[in-house]
């Protein structure tokens, strides 16, 4: 439901409020199951994808890095725990969304 409501957020061009419904998503997935679920681990996954890149299209107009530095915590957290997941490829997108935040950080001073 969260992820349908971000994408009519989107649409509207409230990236603000579409990063709050992708944060819920995300949090929705969240718990002891997601650890050991792969289906669960994949659904997890795509919704965080979703929300770091709407973090990094709120940065890209706004010259704010608060978003990328958000992308980047939210994305090594879950990697950290997702090490069992290393296998699968939503594992190996999760990590280059990570490289091209580190990128977007790198590339230059930006106003917070």
């Amino acid at each position: 439901m969260w992820g349908l409501y971000a994408r009519w957020l989107k649409s509207k061009g409230d990236l603000t409020m579409c990063s709050e419904a992708h944060l819920k998503q995300v949090r929705s997935y969240q718990g002891s199951d997601l650890w050991k679920d792969r289906d669960r681990f994949k659904r997890f996954s795509y919704a965080s994808l979703e929300l770091c890149k709407v973090y990094m299209e709120i940065s890209s107009s706004s010259g704010s890095r608060r978003e990328l530095f958000a992308a980047e915590m939210h994305l090594k957290n879950v990697l950290k725990q997702a090490e069992g997941f290393s296998d699968m490829e939503e594992f190996r997108d999760l990590q280059a969304c990570l490289d091209e935040v580190k990128t977007e950080l790198q590339s230059g001073p930006v106003a917070t």
